[in-house]
């Protein structure tokens, strides 16, 4: 049996999940293991009263993230590779990266699949005398479910302390050298 819970506000991105082991019939209050995921979500929708060129911009992140967890990550999770400071990094990088339980988006009409994210020349999809936006962009953009980071050591504030900084350039650098001359990757 699995439960969902919203923590918060309605529109809260938070969720805590409570579930137990499905082949189990014995399950007790004791044997749910709780966690608590984060859900970004875009609709295009949302979008519709701003230019082209800023949706268009948003609707790639979207892609290019979502790409980043479903390609990259495994790739970066499961290098072969045997030497000591890459695994050192690759586990640093297990615990920097959240968990992607599931991440898609459906661009179709809006933005190809081959159309690179720096293309501000892309022409719109909607026709130059539209007055509102079309029905169809209700059920265009995308989701990435993530395992939560959020305790009270990881948090983000305005502007960072520099240990803050130096924090984020080390899991950066762990980032980048995991990388290092794995070339299915690159």
């Amino acid at each position: 049996s699995d439960t969902a819970n919203r923590r918060s506000h309605e529109h809260d991105s938070r969720l805590v999940v409570s579930a137990s082991q499905p082949h189990r019939r014995d399950v007790g209050e004791d044997d749910y293991e709780e966690t608590e995921l984060f859900l970004k979500r875009v609709r295009a929708s949302t979008y519709a009263h701003k230019s082209w060129t800023d949706m268009r911009r948003t609707l790639v992140y979207l892609r290019t993230e979502v790409r980043f967890y479903n390609e990259f990550v495994p790739l970066l999770l499961s290098s072969s590779s045997s030497s000591n400071s890459k695994e050192e990094s690759r586990t640093g990088l297990r615990d920097t990266i959240p968990k992607c339980y599931h991440a898609a988006y459906d661009l179709e009409g809006l933005v190809r699949e081959s159309s690179p994210a720096t293309d501000v020349r892309a022409p719109s999809p909607f026709p130059a005398t539209a007055t509102a936006p079309p029905p169809s962009l209700q059920r265009k953009g995308g989701h990435i479910l993530l395992q939560s980071l959020s305790t009270p050591s990881r948090f983000q504030s305005s502007p960072l302390t520099p240990r803050q900084s130096l924090s984020c350039l080390r899991s950066l650098a762990e980032f980048h050298a995991a990388s290092l001359g794995n070339a299915p990757l690159l």
